[in-house]
């Protein structure tokens, strides 16, 4: 076993929860813990680094159920993701969202929007998913805005109603707590919440 000795000072900085807080929001941005110190939470955004550097990786195939409106997943397309610290959000060409827990890779809630189909079914599909604190938020090409909890299953609204022929077709969508922004073709179009 190879032991390294280090000068006493440095132990006692190295065991100060402000370093590691303060390294963790330099160097990944990181403002909330998801770990149960800012030591445990810079080892797991470094070693997180280190397996992306090194090409090392687990992946998990995400089983949902089948969509109740189609009975075809086969034709599904998934068009949009989107990720959180704890869930993955999958936006499909039907305009349905699934959430999925990431810890466990479980199948957490499909939003399904009321759809309207003004210009065929591709205009329903998502093509625009964000996550907020407590929120899920996605669109459609058709420029819908849904907004779903995420920690109510199924509670899903329509936010904003798209008009096609007016604003043209909502190409990419992103956002966050204060801001949505949505790119049209043709124009660009910022909302304040």
């Amino acid at each position: 076993m190879h032991v390294t000795q280090v000068c006493r000072t440095w132990r006692r900085a190295s065991q100060s929860d402000l370093l590691w807080q303060t390294l963790t929001r330099r160097i990944w941005n990181r403002h909330h813990l998801l770990h149960p110190s800012w030591h445990q939470e810079y080892i797991y955004r470094h070693r997180t680094a280190t397996n992306f550097h090194n090409r090392r990786y687990n992946h998990t195939t995400l089983n949902f159920p089948p969509n109740d409106n189609n009975n075809n997943n086969e034709a599904l397309s998934c068009r949009r993701i989107a990720l959180s610290d704890y869930h993955l959000a999958a936006g499909f060409s039907d305009g349905s969202v699934r959430l999925f827990h990431l810890p466990t890779s479980l199948h957490v809630s499909t939003f399904h929007p009321h759809q309207r189909n003004h210009f065929g079914q591709y205009s329903r599909a998502v093509s625009g998913i964000f996550f907020t604190d407590t929120r899920l938020v996605f669109s459609s090409f058709d420029g819908d805005i849904h907004v779903a909890s995420i920690h109510v299953p199924g509670a899903l609204r329509r936010a904003h109603l798209g008009d096609v022929v007016t604003d043209g077709v909502l190409l990419d969508f992103t956002g966050s707590n204060r801001w949505w922004i949505g790119l049209y073709a043709g124009t660009l179009s910022c909302m304040h919440i």
